[in-house]
């Protein structure tokens, strides 16, 4: 089981599954022996055999693409995780950190786990 670090409370998995009208979220209440509060703790668990983790696919391709993980209903993905960048405007908007928020969105635009939807405020 995944808890939060922040509240103590046990992540619920969430997938999404095609019906035969809309794509739905389905919200599974998990249970298990383990409880770790981290998402690299919970892949390592997996890869242990020590039970399942719902992960971003950033964090488990090089263990799919070699063998160490499985992937279990593939059919019926996780939903999506938001990343987000909120940066300050006007004069506060320093050149260091646009330079950084452009690395870092070049960055995560290249990597091919990552999808970008563009959303500027």
């Amino acid at each position: 089981m995944h808890y939060s670090g922040r509240t103590g409370r046990a992540f619920q998995w969430d997938f999404l599954q095609n019906n035969a009208v809309m794509r739905e979220v389905v919200r599974v209440q998990m249970a298990g022996s383990i409880a770790v509060n981290d998402a690299d703790a919970s892949v390592d668990c997996a890869r242990q055999g020590l039970g399942l983790a719902q992960s971003a696919m950033y964090q488990v391709r090089e263990h799919l693409d070699n063998g160490a993980l499985l992937a279990v209903l593939a059919d019926h993905p996780p939903t999506p995780m938001p990343i987000s960048l909120l940066t300050p405007q006007g004069r506060l908007a320093t050149p260091k950190l646009q330079a950084f928020a452009s690395w870092i969105t070049a960055l995560l635009a290249a990597h091919p786990d990552v999808q970008l939807p563009m959303h500027k405020i």
